[in-house]
């Protein structure tokens, strides 16, 4: 009766009893009185639940006998790049070695890459696939194993079963929280349902983890059940001691293989980036294929628009409006002669006229429009009224009402007198014909639409011009696109992975 002496001891002093429920830790607790009694034993209730729902739950997650689909080991090789597709094969790409690889040269195209490097990775690892699929079903053994020791445990009885209340209170509760933490260790140390590289090593890092923060879960429930119930304890923890050696073995074997691995998955990287490369490199001749034949398209465009232009120039039409276009730029010199002359004779009289607007009464109107615009007064004036005006100026000038004296006096009298009516007239007369023989020729220029048809050539054979040098950019920067993915270097390095993946001389080209 020594170790029931030493429970109790163990009892008073709290030391076996878990210190707080928790999802993760013992859920029984010492209590004194019958409430917390009570309320242990539905807790105790709730975890047999709890490990009844968790034992069938256990027995949905029986893993198969295969845990290898027939195209993958590695998951980091096979997963995105060809199963699910995100970078397909070229079309054309062989479906069997004979249509990859040329058995006289070994030379293997781009577009078989995929096939021929899934098939001979998979054939690679097809040794460490039977010893790892061996490994897993003992470690399913394991796990099927320890749940029916659980199991055993739950329903193992005591030898000696008058023992003081209080005391199998504390072993019924430590007994539930022993087995359900060993049942949700199982359930979180389930292997995937597909072995791959990336599975394994997530699996092995995994349960190293739960190992060790289960061990200390379970320490203080370890501590009573094995008082009670050291066989079953001992069955068990040879279980978990079972299932850590599988994985170390795992792990071990997985590790084995790294280097084979890493060559897997740089060839993978670098398959994918060449077919990525060729796929740009089609895409840019391609576009260069397109951008040549629309650069042809716009030159011959330029070169007809060019030929339209030269028949317009020289044509009878053009030939015509050449002519009016003379015609019409002598006239104009000839207007800017008379409208000069005119501005230099009554330029003269300005300030004359200027000081008549002040003592004059009579045609004022007609003096003030004269002294604004001497052209277009003169235009105006049909009747020449101005003449009058002068003759008044000349008297005002003449008595020296207005102020000129000497030299200044005898220009303005000399320039009165030059101003006749019939002068006036002339000039008036001549003006008027060349501005209704200007207006005759622009009527002319209207209704001629080769200039128009001169000018709509000009500017489609400038757009075209710009098409044309944007067309020509545009190739230049595809041609320089093109230059910068060189597959030589990558093809190389692909072809010697290749190689010590498929135990045979490989060039891809």
């Amino acid at each position: 009766m020594d170790w029931l002496k030493k429970l109790v001891s163990l009892v008073k002093r709290s030391e076996i009893l878990p210190e707080q429920k928790d999802s993760e830790k013992d859920s029984s607790e010492d209590a004194d009185s019958s409430e917390d009694t009570n309320s242990e034993s539905a807790n105790s209730e709730s975890n047999c639940a709890e490990s009844s729902d968790s034992t069938n739950s256990m027995n949905q997650l029986q893993i198969g006998k295969e845990r290898f689909d027939e195209n993958a080991l590695n998951e980091q090789i096979m997963d995105d790049f060809f199963e699910k597709g995100s970078l397909r094969a070229p079309a054309g790409a062989g479906d069997n070695e004979g249509d990859e690889l040329d058995s006289s040269s070994n030379r293997l195209k781009i577009a078989s890459l995929p096939q021929f490097f899934a098939k001979h990775a998979t054939a690679k690892f097809e040794p460490l696939k039977q010893e790892l699929s061996a490994e897993f079903k003992c470690f399913d053994e394991r796990r099927e194993t320890l749940m029916s020791n659980l199991e055993v445990l739950r329903s193992a009885k005591l030898l000696n079963e008058q023992l003081p209340t209080r005391v199998l209170q504390i072993m019924e509760g430590n007994r539930e929280s022993y087995i359900r933490q060993h049942q949700q260790f199982i359930k979180q140390c389930a292997p995937s349902s597909t072995i791959t590289y990336r599975n394994c090593v997530t699996f092995c890092d995994y349960f190293n983890q739960n190992i060790s923060r289960f061990a200390k879960q379970t320490a203080k429930s370890h501590t009573v059940l094995a008082e009670f119930f050291n066989n079953e304890v001992s069955a068990i923890n040879k279980d978990v001691k079972n299932l850590s050696e599988i994985n170390l073995q795992i792990r071990e074997l997985v590790d084995d293989w790294a280097d084979e691995f890493a060559l897997i998955e740089q060839t993978k990287e670098n398959i994918t980036d060449l077919l990525r490369k060729t796929q740009t490199i089609a895409e840019i001749k391609e576009d260069i294929a397109t951008t040549k034949e629309k650069l042809a398209a716009s030159e011959q465009l330029k070169e007809k628009l060019q030929r339209e232009l030269g028949e317009l120039r020289t044509g009878d039409d053009f030939s015509q409006f050449n002519g009016i276009d003379s015609e019409k730029k002598r006239l104009w010199r000839e207007i800017k002669s008379v409208e000069d002359d005119i501005g230099h004779t009554f330029g003269v009289l300005d300030r004359p006229l200027r000081k008549l607007q002040r003592v004059i009464v009579d045609n004022k109107q007609i003096l003030d429009a004269y002294v604004a615009n001497p052209l277009n007064a003169l235009l105006e004036d049909h009747s020449l009224e101005i003449v009058n005006i002068l003759q008044k100026l000349h008297l005002n000038v003449n008595d020296g009402t207005l102020g000129f004296v000497d030299k200044e006096k005898e220009k303005i009298l000399l320039r009165i007198d030059e101003l006749s009516k019939l002068t006036l007239a002339a000039k008036q007369t001549k003006y008027r014909e060349l501005r209704g023989a200007m207006r005759i020729l622009d009527e002319q220029l209207r209704s001629t639409r080769v200039l128009k048809d001169i000018d709509d050539a000009t500017y489609k054979i400038n757009h075209v011009q710009e098409q044309i040098i944007r067309l020509t950019e545009r190739l230049t920067a595809l041609h320089e696109q093109e230059s910068k993915l060189a597959l030589d270097d990558l093809k190389i390095c692909i072809s010697e992975r290749l190689s010590k993946i498929a135990g045979k001389g490989v060039q891809v080209i």
